[in-house]
This record gives structure tokens, C-alpha cells and sequence, in this order.
């Protein structure tokens, strides 16, 4: 290796090691405030995006400082003057330069603000050249020297910076999570039994469940936990999507039959579905004073038949939606409405009980005519007398 290569490899060595120092403190800071702190402290929480800010002037240091410095000599030097003059051309008055320093420094702050932003950038591409070629220089010579270990050393630490910020903010994420969920948890007065979790409504009058933990087969709601009735169960209660695995405690089994007490007057709200894609559950029991059953409580579910009681006035979008089994409806003379697809795509159904009375048949999209094609859309299989029940309730949406 030639004295040549010897210097440049000392001088990319000089370099490496500075900008290093400048990386490594600016990308922890701002790594770790943005992956962990913005979440364990919450989007409103002021300090991760102060501390963003900081780690990322650090990041671009080396360019920021040096080129904003220089850049700023003569910020408040005067180019020009205003001159007041009168009809005659006479002096009257001079602003000092003022506007032209003003125009001056104005634009060099503006100078400061876009190094600012792409100080860091410059300083981690500049990084990347650095240590792709001190990597190679290094390669290139036989020779012993005390800069090639400390090189590598310092291109590994950069890496180890880099990957250990990542994993840190994500550590730290997950403990701000676990953080907010317990203390939403001690707020609501969330509290398990061997089979549940639930919550007080908002009078305190009543609990509502919004987990269950057991192992599926045929499940009993108890009308009272915790000292206080059941009166709601939540969405997303009974779920059954997406692994084999369901809920906190991964049960494999799915749930078949659910009696519900007669103390529940909801089950679901405008949200995802109570029952949705439990496929096994052939049978439920419905509360005698229910009166909401909410969006998607059924979706995708066993049920080979429903009998809404006495009570309900409302069936939400979707409720009941791709239930294949599902061949025989019974609805109430006290309903009042139905949503955009409560009884859609359920290829099996024939039979429709249905009030014989006007009934409202409502969207969960601002558009109606250009997306709601009725509550009954894609069941084309109800038969012809019960189509034409349904038509007289002023339905005119599609089979």
C-alpha cells in the first residue's frame, strides 16, 4: 500500500469516526422518540417531538453547523439603502439599510431551516460513501496498521446503533402500550371473572362484557358479574377471525351454542361484530329485553336460524350477513329498521317472518344510492311470499 493510499485511508478513517460520533447520539435520540416515547407518552405529549427535533439537528451536525455558520457571515450586512427623496432629488431620508437586511438575514434563515431538514439526510448518505469506501481502501493492503480494526469497529458500532435504537423504540412502544392499556383498564373498572372481561356501563348501573376467555363448546352468560347485571355485550366479544387461535388466552376451541340472560339489552354497537365468523355456533338464546342488536353482531356465523324477540327495534348493517346456514328469520312486530345488508349474501335463507308495517331501511354510507342495494342483497333464495312481505314493508332494494 502506498504512502498515497495511507493518507487517504487515515483521512476517510478521520472522517468516519466524526461524522460516527454525530450519527450514533442523533439517531438514538430520535429513534427511540419517535418509535417508543411518541407512543408510551401519547401523540399530545410535547417532550418525543422535542426530543426528535434535537436528535435529528444532532444527525445533521457536521453539515449543519459548518455550512449554516459559514453561510450566515454578512447576515446583517447592509447591501442597499432606501432613500427618500424629494421632487427636486433631494435626500430626505435613508432606512440604514434596514430592508436590505432584513431581506439579508430572512433569507439565510430560510437557508438554515432547509439544512435543518436535510442535514441528517446528507449525513447518513455521506456515511454510507464513507464507510463503503474506507471499506475497500482497507481491503486493498496487507499492511498492518492500528486505523483498519478501529474503522471496522466504528462501522459496526454505527450498525449496532442503528438496529439497537430500532429494537429499544420498539421495547419501549410495547411498554408504553401495556402502560396506557392498564391504566384505561384501572380507569373503566375493567375486571375478569374465570370466563370474562368486563366493564361498568356508563351509569354504573350495569356491566358490559368486552372479552371472552374460556374455552368455547356451549357458553353461558351469567345475567349478573361483579354484583351488577349484564346488560351489554361488546363487539368483538366472541370473534372468531383470522388464526385458529381466539382471544387472551388462545382457545382452539370455537364457541357452538351461547345462551344470553334476559338482562342484556344490546348486543354490538356501529362497530366490528360480537359473533362474527364464529361458524360453529348453530344456536343462540336472545334476551327477552333486547333491543339493540348492532353492526356485524352475526356476520359470517353458524346460525341456522333466528328468532329476534319482542323488544328490537333496530338490526344494524350487516348483523346477520353471510350466514350460509341461516334458512329461517323470525323479526318483530316492534322493529323499526334495518341496515344495509343485515340479512345480505345468506345463500340459505328462505323463510322471512316480517312485521306487516312500514319499516326504515337504513345505510352505514353517506352515499345510499350509490352503495346501499338493500338489507336483503344477494339473498336471492327467499321465497316468493316472503319477498313480497318484505316488499310491503317498502323495501326496494335487491333479493
Amino acid at each position: 500500500m502506498s504512502d498515497v493510499d495511507v493518507a487517504k485511508l487515515e483521512g476517510l478513517h478521520r472522517s468516519l469516526r466524526f461524522n460516527s460520533i454525530f450519527f450514533c447520539a442523533g439517531w438514538f435520540l430520535f429513534a427511540i422518540s419517535m418509535l417508543g416515547l411518541m407512543y408510551a407518552l401519547g401523540p399530545m405529549h410535547k417532550l418525543p417531538g422535542v426530543l426528535m427535533a434535537i436528535g435529528w439537528g444532532i444527525m445533521g451536525g457536521p453539515k449543519i453547523w459548518t455550512v449554516v455558520l459559514f453561510g450566515m457571515k454578512g447576515a446583517l450586512k447592509a447591501d442597499y439603502e432606501v432613500v427618500t427623496k424629494d421632487g427636486l432629488g433631494n435626500r430626505l431620508s435613508s432606512d440604514g439599510g434596514l430592508q436590505s437586511m432584513l431581506v439579508n438575514l430572512g433569507g439565510k434563515l430560510i437557508f438554515a431551516l432547509i439544512m435543518f431538514v436535510i442535514g441528517a439526510l446528507i449525513t447518513m448518505v455521506h456515511l454510507i460513501i464513507l464507510t463503503i469506501g474506507y471499506l475497500v481502501l482497507s481491503s486493498k493492503t496487507k499492511a498492518v496498521t492500528s486505523i483498519k480494526p478501529d474503522g471496522k469497529l466504528i462501522i459496526i458500532i454505527n450498525v449496532a446503533v442503528f438496529i439497537g435504537a430500532i429494537v429499544l423504540g420498539a421495547v419501549i412502544q410495547k411498554v408504553g402500550f401495556a402502560a396506557q392499556d392498564a391504566s384505561d383498564r384501572s380507569k373503566r373498572g375493567v375486571q375478569t371473572s374465570a370466563s370474562f372481561q368486563y366493564a361498568p356501563n356508563e351509569a354504573k348501573d350495569g356491566v358490559v362484557i368486552e372479552e371472552y376467555l374460556g374455552n368455547g363448546g356451549d357458553v353461558i352468560i351469567p345475567a349478573e358479574l361483579g354484583g351488577l347485571p349484564v346488560v351489554g355485550i361488546e363487539a368483538g366479544t366472541f370473534m372468531e377471525l383470522g388464526s385458529k387461535d381466539w382471544g387472551p388466552k388462545n382457545r382452539n376451541k370455537r364457541i357452538t351454542s351461547v345462551k344470553i340472560p334476559d338482562t342484556v339489552t344490546f348486543i354490538g354497537s356501529t362497530h366490528y361484530g360480537v359473533f362474527q365468523g364464529c361458524t360453529d355456533l348453530k344456536q343462540i338464546t336472545l334476551p327477552k329485553n333486547l333491543q339493540l342488536i348492532g353492526n356485524e353482531s352475526f356476520k359470517d356465523s353458524g346460525l341456522t336460524s333466528i328468532i329476534i324477540p319482542e323488544g328490537v327495534k333496530s338490526v344494524g348493517n350487516r348483523a346477520f350477513e353471510g350466514c350460509a346456514n341461516l334458512t329461517s328469520v323470525t323479526l318483530p312486530q316492534t322493529l323499526e329498521g334495518l341496515g344495509d345488508s343485515a340479512f345480505g349474501n345468506c345463500a340459505s335463507l328462505v323463510d322471512v317472518k316480517i312485521p306487516a308495517k312500514q319499516l326504515t331501511y337504513f345505510s352505514g354510507y353517506s352515499d345510499q344510492e350509490k352503495y346501499d342495494t338493500g338489507s336483503f342483497k344477494g339473498s336471492s333464495g327467499i321465497s316468493a311470499a316472503s319477498q313480497q312481505a318484505i316488499r310491503n314493508t317498502g323495501y326496494k332494494g335487491k333479493f
